[in-house]
């Protein structure tokens, strides 16, 4: 039968961990470890972790489908990601931007905020679940809140992501939840997130990108 698994917190010296088992019996023989602190973790700084996370559920344009899970899903990564802190990140910020919040306005200043305070030694993770959109060019656009579906120039562009990204310091995890539909545009246009990945591709180095789907 393997052991059960305790954890403790430990000091940054050297110290000595004792352990005493109990039964229905009483109290065993105490086990103890004698443990020294490597001074060179002294210098270690752990990296921060910025997360932007934005979930469009319900737009004011009513072209595009209602979609059930977005803001659920933006907020979930966000409740997750939070704990993190002190494991592996020294410490966690987010920034949680749903539905009327979700304008493209508000995307640029998300997106300037982790520019603004992450450092080289950070990680920066932009989630999106919305909808996603493909011209009749192959240029692909995030849908914000406001944006108009046969206005691109109100949406928030790949080139738009693209110049903001190259401004990150650190490294970028980028998850795409963009869905895509044969009717979204009514029936001539659809979401093809595989343009937004080759777009991304020449972006920067220390760029990753997780996405939802392909054409």
């Amino acid at each position: 039968k393997a052991a059960d698994m305790v954890e403790i917190d430990l000091p940054k010296k050297d110290c000595a961990v004792m352990l005493m088992a109990q039964n229905k019996y009483g109290y065993g023989a105490p086990a103890s470890i004698q443990l020294i602190w490597d001074k060179s973790y002294d210098d270690v700084v752990l990296p921060n972790l910025y997360v932007l996370s934005i979930g469009i559920s319900k737009y004011r344009d009513s072209k595009l489908p209602v979609l059930k899970y977005s803001v659920k899903d933006a907020t979930d990564i966000v409740t997750a990601l939070s704990h993190k802190k002190g494991k592996p990140y020294g410490n966690v910020q987010v920034k949680l931007i749903c539905d009327e919040e979700a304008t493209r306005s508000a995307i640029f200043d998300g997106l300037t905020w982790l520019k603004e305070h992450a450092t080289p030694n950070d990680v920066c993770i932009f989630f999106y679940a919305g909808h996603g959109y493909r011209d009749e060019k192959n240029r692909f656009f995030f849908m914000p809140i406001d944006g108009i579906s046969d206005k691109t120039y109100t949406c928030f562009s790949a080139n738009d992501f693209r110049t903001m990204a190259e401004d990150i310091r650190g490294k970028l995890i980028v998850f795409t939840d963009a869905c895509y539909s044969a009717a979204l545009m009514e029936g001539n246009r659809s979401v093809a997130s595989d343009h937004f990945i080759e777009q991304l591709r020449r972006t920067r180095d220390g760029l990753f990108l997780i996405a939802s789907s392909a054409a």
